[in-house]
């Protein structure tokens, strides 16, 4: 089954429950939704490796007026009402498939699948500047210093705006 949103950006192979925790994940994107519609503007969300979808069907169906796209290797197991908003594409083609400059929050529960160093770079290409972007799983950058905030910072913090 799929993580629940609300779980979404926690870290699985953490042993200890203070650096488990990231944030409740759907708490975060209900505020920057409510944000955005104050606003007056749309919320553009992107899942990379989104699996079947399942955890996107209730908000989604909530909140029809969010521009989501989920990528996935393989559409045979979306459920159906996620797979008109799917694309198929890994983590290191975004580019390929997405304008640069495009989403608010980029998110990617273990579905960058040992692709880590081309998915952050193709994050940094969809995202909107001075947006936002959770990345978690295991591969490559598993227990990388690049995921301390300071040095994301310091290595894409002047290109991203932050």
């Amino acid at each position: 089954m799929d993580t629940p949103l609300s779980r979404y950006t926690f870290c699985q192979s953490c042993q200890d429950s203070a650096s488990a925790l990231r944030i409740d994940f759907e708490e975060y994107l209900n505020n920057k939704l409510a944000q955005a519609r104050k606003e007056g503007r749309e919320l553009y969300v992107l899942d990379i490796g989104i699996g079947s979808g399942w955890q996107w069907k209730k908000f989604l169906l909530e909140n029809p007026d969010v521009n989501f796209i989920g990528t996935t290797l393989g559409d045979y197991l979306l459920v159906p009402e996620i797979k008109p908003r799917a694309i198929l594409c890994s983590a290191a083609e975004l580019h390929k498939h997405l304008a640069p400059d495009l989403f608010d929050i980029v998110v990617s529960h273990y579905g960058t699948h040992k692709q880590e160093m081309e998915a952050l770079e193709n994050i940094v290409h969809v995202l909107k500047e001075g947006c936002e972007a959770f990345v978690s799983g295991s591969g490559t950058l598993e227990y990388a210093p690049l995921v301390e905030l300071s040095v994301f910072e310091r290595w894409f913090g002047q290109w991203a705006g932050m």
